[in-house]
């Protein structure tokens, strides 16, 4: 909208008497004093025409008026729409939800063989106690509520070649691992199944009590469509641009612990008419078998914004579930990105059908004992002298490998 300074007005009326006047008329305006013809043939023709070129001006300018506050309505009503921005940026920014290489993990014998003479950072995502138990040696103790800071403020992470983000399963270090991916860390990685790889303490509380086959043979074979497309979710950061919209939402979505991404496969069997739940592995293994009342979507190849991303609810709790959740937990975190309400059960098919994945997957897409590697830890009840030998322990881990 374009104001009108008071200079500018007056002379917009006068171009509006000089317009709409009758010539006969101007003179007599501009000097009352003279005669005119008209005054001769209408008495009192110069107030009328006075109030007439008045009448006609101050409708112009309600009309004018009229106009800018439509033209300000419209603008309002064509606010930008975050989410679409978003989406845009992610798939131009390499696109990460539909990227052949995720997800991106390291072993834990690469780990520890790198614990020595590697630049490596290891970032323990676990609760403060838990982390005193025992933990990976210089590995450094940071919640996901507080890495976007760390990332920004305490360290430089490009200066790392390989930032490892760890905790007790690889369901949060996944997730994290993630969002930090969408961001542009191109250096960060997860430790597949987590610690439970590294301990046989941790595994024994978290990937073996959770192996199960209790539903071999009872999933269906039904294939169930998916929605019909609709709206995207609303997202409102108050970012125009879209790095700036990725980094808030990443800050809100990073508000998380072990427990806040995940859906127990129980909970969601309970009720599955509740839940928009995803089976996200190909079309032949689905056909095999599935959650009652899941639906699947291709593996990196439905969730763009040319493919399937708009079947999903926006009214609804997503379920996603894989192999082992090692893959689920990056469309989790972009959904979330996007406003979606995501979640994902963990380790996978595994908690149900592990039989099936031991039969006819890659050992990888399972967990047995005979997968932890028992390396050391140290804690308050671990001795220093269990650490790799030769391994010269930090106490400032960040100071020493990477620097700021």
């Amino acid at each position: 909208m374009h104001m009108i300074s008071g200079k500018q007005s007056k002379t917009f009326i006068s171009s509006v008497h000089d317009f709409y006047v009758p010539v006969g008329w101007n003179r007599a305006l501009r000097d009352p004093g003279e005669a005119s013809p008209c005054m001769n043939i209408i008495p009192g023709v110069n107030a009328v025409r006075m109030l007439l070129s008045y009448a006609i001006a101050s409708l112009m300018l309600l009309a004018l008026a009229g106009s800018c506050s439509r033209e300000a309505q419209i603008n309002g009503d064509m606010a930008i729409d975050e989410t679409r921005v978003l989406l845009q940026y992610l798939e131009q920014n390499g696109n990460l939800v539909n990227d052949p290489d995720i997800p991106t993990m390291i072993s834990a014998e690469e780990v520890y063989d790198r614990l020595k003479g590697f630049n490596q950072l290891i970032i323990d995502l676990r609760p403060a106690a838990e982390y005193g138990e025992g933990h990976i040696v210089n590995s450094v103790n940071i919640l996901p509520a507080d890495i976007l800071h760390y990332f920004e403020h305490a360290i430089e992470p490009n200066s790392f070649e390989k930032i490892v983000l760890v905790c007790n399963n690889a369901k949060l270090s996944g997730y994290v691992t993630a969002v930090l991916q969408f961001l542009g860390y191109g250096n960060v990685v997860f430790m597949r199944n987590g610690l439970s790889s590294w301990d046989m303490g941790i595994a024994g509380k978290h990937w073996l009590p959770a192996m199960s086959s209790h539903l071999e043979g009872r999933l269906e074979t039904t294939p169930h469509p998916k929605n019909q497309p609709g709206p995207l979710p609303a997202i409102h950061t108050g970012k125009a641009d879209g790095y700036s919209i990725l980094r808030s939402r990443a800050g809100v979505i990073l508000q998380v612990d072990h427990g806040s991404t995940v859906i127990g496969a129980e909970k969601v069997l309970e009720d599955p008419s509740a839940f928009y739940i995803i089976n996200y592995w190909p079309k032949s293994l689905y056909d095999q078998g599935h959650i009652a009342g899941s639906i699947q979507y291709e593996p990196k190849a439905s969730l763009g914004g040319d493919q399937h991303l708009n079947t999903l609810p926006v009214d609804q709790p997503i379920v996603i579930y894989c192999y082992t959740a090692h893959h689920s937990v990056y469309p989790v975190a972009y959904l979330r990105l996007l406003g979606y309400d995501a979640w994902h059960i963990p380790y996978g098919v595994n908690a149900f059908i592990q039989q099936t994945m031991l039969d006819t997957q890659p050992a990888r897409r399972s967990f047995l004992p005979g997968m932890v590697m028992n390396y050391p830890l140290v804690g308050s009840d671990k001795p220093e002298a269990a650490v790799r030998p030769g391994l010269e322990m930090k106490t400032e881990t960040i100071a020493i490998q990477g620097g700021c």
